[in-house]
């Protein structure tokens, strides 16, 4: 992480919600975004129409990217984001 990013990550709340768009084929889940948005724009890009919420807790994170504007989040063990709803895109505004 950059001196910028280690910052923002030592601001994040002891617990959040991420989002994520999942091709069909993808079986890991690594990446996650703190942008509903951002996980719209990757929804489309995978041809998929829905994003799922996690829940995290900071704990857990490995590190956040603020580069490219994806808010990215990475979890080592997918276990610790605990699913709360799928959301179809059109639900979504981009």
């Amino acid at each position: 992480m950059k001196p910028s990013e280690l910052a923002a990550f030592k601001k994040l709340e002891d617990k959040l919600i991420v989002y994520r768009a999942q091709s069909l084929d993808e079986e890991d889940r690594l990446a996650y975004t703190l942008s509903i948005k951002q996980a719209a724009a990757f929804s489309i890009l995978k041809e998929t129409n829905e994003i799922t919420s996690y829940e995290v807790k900071k704990e857990d994170l490995l590190c956040l990217f603020l580069r490219r504007e994806e808010d990215e989040i990475i979890i080592l063990d997918p276990s610790k984001a605990v699913k709360l709803k799928t959301l179809p895109l059109s639900m979504v505004k981009i």
